[in-house]
């Protein structure tokens, strides 16, 4: 098993739709491994017991799971689409850059945002 991650329309209709009822499954993988997969909502929690019928139930291996609260499920899914031929240290690599690269966009917009409220108001920020 190589998969890292399932989407609700994928394993609702396999073998793995058990994981509906239990919030998860055990899967030996092609490394010999044993690999926990749960069952996520879009912001990757494990609360499914309730997730409403349109959002996305995403089953997902358990060590990537921080990378995708991180990065959110959209972006979690562009970049293992565009790494879908290399090993799990290489992916994990990919996620990590673009964590990275989400952190800089975040720190950039803050800055932006202190820039613009500095204009707006600049009684409230002396100059030192």
């Amino acid at each position: 098993m190589k998969s890292i991650l399932m989407t609700k329309e994928s394993w609702m209709t396999s073998c793995f739709s058990i994981a509906r009822h239990t919030g998860g499954i055990v899967v030996k993988g092609d490394d010999g491994k044993q690999h926990t997969f749960y069952v996520v909502n879009k912001e990757g929690s494990r609360n499914w017991t309730y997730i409403p019928p349109k959002e996305p139930a995403d089953l997902i291996d358990s060590e990537f799971i921080p990378s995708y609260k991180k990065l959110g499920r959209e972006r979690f899914i562009r970049v293992v689409q565009a790494n879908n031929r290399v090993d799990r240290a290489e992916l994990k690599k990919a996620l990590k850059a673009e964590e990275f690269r989400l952190r800089s966009e975040r720190i950039k917009e803050m800055a932006a945002m202190e820039a613009k409220r500095k204009l707006a108001n600049p009684s409230l920020f002396p100059e030192d």
